[in-house]
């Protein structure tokens, strides 16, 4: 019988669960049978489903005690050179990826599908979740600029501005004034993914969005341009190197 790894995901956002997701089919491939625990966080539970149930090597939710994850993997230490799904799965014993992206990127196994409306588009999804109420933020009014500095010069098919609604989190009440935008609701975490991979360019914050784009222009749409407002710069923090990370935008960011 196959070793068993529960891991546990104290944390519940999209980027939270996508740091791990390389870690099944890892695995999978030393002899182990991947195991999520109940116990673990979900802000949006969607989460569960493209994350996890869309993955082959996931064996399923169990209810036994956890034996990886956060509290139970150091993960103090890390080396800043790599990425932190990397630092992951060294902490937990495996010096190498074996995976086909050698776990530089987070893994979806979901394919994503095109979606016309959405082809050759500038998707704006400026949402999150994880600055709210720690002193953090953003310049938006100069991302505003920036942004419409881009439309100006270049002719964007359509251009979308995603509004927050109860499935993702705003961290502005600013009213983003960007020439010819449309605002949209997304709900659904599989629309979002087919949106982002219909797009020919997206603009995001630091957060999920970002994550999960990384991973569909690594495996799905290498064309993708993905511009990400973030003073990020250790690859050990949610960095990754298909992503385009613009600095400057953010407010009392010192700790990144």
């Amino acid at each position: 019988m196959r070793e068993k790894k529960i891991l546990y995901v104290a944390f519940g956002g999209l980027g939270d669960h996508l740091l791990f997701s390389t870690l099944p089919e890892l695995l999978d491939s030393h002899g182990y049978d991947f195991y999520l625990s109940h116990l673990s966080e979900f802000r949006n539970i969607q989460t569960l489903d493209l994350v996890w149930k869309s993955n082959p090597y996931f064996k399923g939710i169990s209810e036994e005690s956890p034996n990886c994850g956060h509290g139970y993997t150091n993960l103090e230490n890390q080396d800043t050179e790599i990425t932190l799904n990397r630092n992951i799965e060294i902490k937990m014993g495996f010096e190498e990826s074996n995976l086909p992206n050698k776990s530089n990127y987070p893994i979806i196994y979901y394919s994503p599908k095109k979606i016309d409306k959405f082809k050759d588009c500038l998707f704006i999804d400026l949402n999150g979740h994880s600055f709210k109420g720690n002193g953090y933020g953003y310049d938006w009014e100069k991302i505003n600029q920036y942004i419409s500095e881009d439309v100006r010069q270049n002719n964007y098919r359509r251009i979308f501005i995603v509004v927050p609604n109860q499935t993702n989190y705003s961290l502005t009440d600013f009213d983003f004034q960007i020439e010819g935008a449309e605002k949209i609701s997304v709900s659904d975490i599989f629309e979002y993914t087919d949106m982002l991979y219909s797009s020919k360019r997206i603009y995001t914050i630091w957060s999920g969005g970002s994550h999960l784009a990384s991973s569909i222009k690594w495996k799905y749409h290498q064309g993708l341009e993905i511009f990400t407002f973030s003073d990020n710069t250790k690859k050990n923090n949610f960095w990754y190197d298909n992503v385009n990370y613009i600095r400057g935008f953010m407010t009392n960011s010192n700790w990144i």
